[in-house]
């Protein structure tokens, strides 16, 4: 084993961590001390770290003294964290918590930092951070390593702080900040490095337009206009989203290769559950539609089918991919109003997928149900309503 090349063995502990959890990783570090090393750099690659705690009578030390307390008993580590997770699971907030936290981050090689997640409560606790934290936060930002950033309920002013070497983005109920203390050190919009997106994850918003607006407005510090992957969260279903989703797509339309979308399941009148206004892409090759069926009044299905017969007759796709999410009482609805309604949607879908995709390989379905026995039927029933001839060798259910 000592003679085998680092490569190799990381890749042997990669895939045992993958395949069979970390306590197989942490198995292999005690069997030679070959392994040792190359483990425990795998294991302490990604530290999670809480940012408040319940202060109640007989807890614990807070994450951030734990946190120190590591760092003191073996300096190594420091070495080996490349992640950061930062999450806020109490409803309560301690300052004392985060001034430990800042400290023992601080003892970090910051600039080495490859990947970093934000997951605030929501969007009004940032502000409430102790500052000492919001500078450590930013200066994670400014890594030049950093190639994949999170925030969840985090201001979208972060980004600006991101240099160069930021390649992949997601962002779920975030916004843009109206106070001035994001963090000490924090650039301005002018002062901002250029990052090119290869990947964007939009997720759910509140304000989704606002998200939207923020990431688009800025192209002299985010670049989308190269994105290769996309992967959009309709929020709301209105016009205005669907505006500023559609700008999204059309700065990335030539670039773009795979677009992963999750429409709208909606009630309103006047919404929409996927796009009414989307630009061709002609080297988008691989398209991922989750759709939302688990209340009967959501019509994601049938948007999706509009959508894709909305697509141009000269589109590259290759494959296509539909997520079917069921609730429990599916299989009976199947054979009511509301199954004829779905089945419908689905033969609209499976003739457009006949006759508007000449360069569709495969077409792969995946169903979601909280039930394992009615599996069988739905995957009967949707074979049988998308019609798609069997002798085509396109169609895949699992």
């Amino acid at each position: 084993m000592i003679s085998l090349p680092p490569e190799l063995i990381y890749l042997i502990i990669s895939t045992a961590a993958s395949r069979k959890g970390v306590e197989s990783v942490k198995n292999l570090s005690l069997t030679c001390s070959a392994l040792r090393g190359p483990c425990q750099s795998l294991l302490l690659s990604h530290i999670q770290v809480a940012i408040s705690y319940s202060r109640i009578p007989g807890s614990t030390a807070s994450p951030g003294a734990r946190l120190l307390e590591l760092l003191s008993s073996s300096s190594r580590i420091v070495s080996y964290v490349k992640r950061i997770t930062m999450f806020d699971p109490e409803p309560l907030w301690a300052g004392e918590n985060e001034r430990k936290l800042a400290g023992a981050l601080d003892q970090f090689n910051l600039t080495k930092i490859e990947g970093f997640a934000l997951i605030c409560g929501d969007e009004g606790k940032y502000h409430l951070l102790d500052e000492s934290l919001r500078e450590v936060i930013v200066r994670i930002c400014k890594s030049p390593s950093l190639l994949t950033i999170s925030l969840s309920s985090a201001p979208l002013q972060l980004l600006l702080a991101c240099g160069p070497s930021l390649k992949h983005l997601q962002v779920e109920y975030s916004f843009q900040s109206n106070q001035p203390d994001v963090g000490a050190g924090m650039p301005s919009c002018r002062e901002s490095q250029v990052v090119s997106l290869d990947s964007l994850q939009l997720g759910y918003h509140l304000n989704p337009v606002s998200a939207l607006q923020f990431i688009l407005r800025h192209p002299q510090a985010i670049r989308v206009d190269r994105l290769w992957t996309l992967r959009l969260k309709m929020s709301t279903g209105e016009d205005d989203e669907d505006a500023w989703m559609g700008s999204l797509v059309k700065a990335c339309q030539n670039s773009l290769k795979t677009l992963k979308l999750v429409p709208h399941a909606y009630t309103r009148d006047g919404a929409e559950s996927v796009f009414r206004r989307f630009p061709h892409c002609p080297n988008l090759t691989t398209l991922d539609i989750q759709v939302d069926a688990t209340g009967l009044p959501r019509d994601c299905l049938q948007g999706t089918a509009s959508f894709l017969e909305s697509l141009s007759p000269s589109n590259a796709i290759e494959a296509l991919h539909l997520g079917l999410e069921f609730n429990i009482r599916a299989r009976r609805s199947l054979t009511g109003v509301w199954g004829g309604i779905w089945s419908a949607a689905l033969r609209r879908i499976g003739n457009c997928v006949m006759l508007g995709f000449p360069h569709l390989r495969t077409v792969t379905v995946e169903i979601h149900t909280p039930d394992p026995d009615d599996i069988q039927a739905i995957r009967t029933w949707v074979v049988e309503a998308l019609a798609i001839p069997p002798e085509t060798g396109l169609l895949g259910v699992a």
